[in-house]
């Protein structure tokens, strides 16, 4: 089994799941402390429900794949990676290499939040461009997602929570197709039965015969 992990080239602010609109979605392309963010407004000083809502993978074709993989947990107050999936883990798609190398190809993540004053759910953040190259004669074994995040309460006038997204990736886990060698200085092993002497003669066409001969009937 091999595996590769990318890092996705668009992550956009997606209306298919969620109200509440993500700040500065590109940021979470890459994991160097530049976040996606969405903050509520004054919260309760009690810390909130922050939690992941949904994790999808989108297919190639674009749709948003009926498997959720989300925790369900708050998130902490310092990055974290989360990983979603595993390397058996197909999140109940039947998916080929050139699926998995299909610009469109990638996942969404949403959060709830949800304290005295306020609930809701976070938009879509959608992951794609992966550009990923996993041989076309490949079997693909699963799928890992991976988020890092946080969550923070920040003190201004009242109380503000703010989701934080750095960083969003793919790994794929795939099987090689088997290789086979042709070698043409030791071509194929020829069997020819010997009637005379109830023996086989084995014979490599390109270089040389090996005669095995049963001596008691000759």
């Amino acid at each position: 089994m091999e595996s590769v992990t990318h890092y996705p080239s668009s992550v956009v602010s997606d209306s298919g799941f969620g109200t509440v609109a993500w700040s500065n979605p590109s940021n979470a392309a890459a994991s160097d402390n530049a976040y996606a963010t969405v903050t509520t407004g004054d919260i309760d000083f009690s810390y909130p429900t922050r939690r992941d809502a949904r994790v999808r993978l989108v297919k190639a074709d674009g749709t948003v794949g009926s498997t959720d993989k989300a925790l369900g947990t708050n998130l902490g107050s310092s990055d974290a990676v989360r990983e979603y999936g595993d390397d058996d883990d197909l999140w109940g798609e039947t998916l080929t290499p050139a699926d998995i190398n299909d610009a469109d190809f990638g996942f969404v993540v949403a959060y709830y939040y949800e304290n005295p004053n306020d609930a809701a759910n976070t938009r879509y953040l959608k992951a794609t461009g992966f550009s990923f190259a996993v041989p076309a004669d490949a079997t693909i074994l699963g799928i890992k997602a991976k988020v890092e995040a946080k969550a923070v309460i920040v003190a201004t006038i009242g109380y503000t929570l703010t989701i934080s997204v750095d960083s969003m990736a793919i790994e794929v886990f795939y099987e090689p197709a088997p290789t086979i060698v042709n070698d043409t200085k030791h071509a194929a092993v020829i069997a020819t039965p010997d009637t005379k002497h109830d023996a086989v003669s084995l014979s490599n066409p390109s270089k040389n015969t090996v005669a095995l001969t049963n001596v008691a009937k000759s």
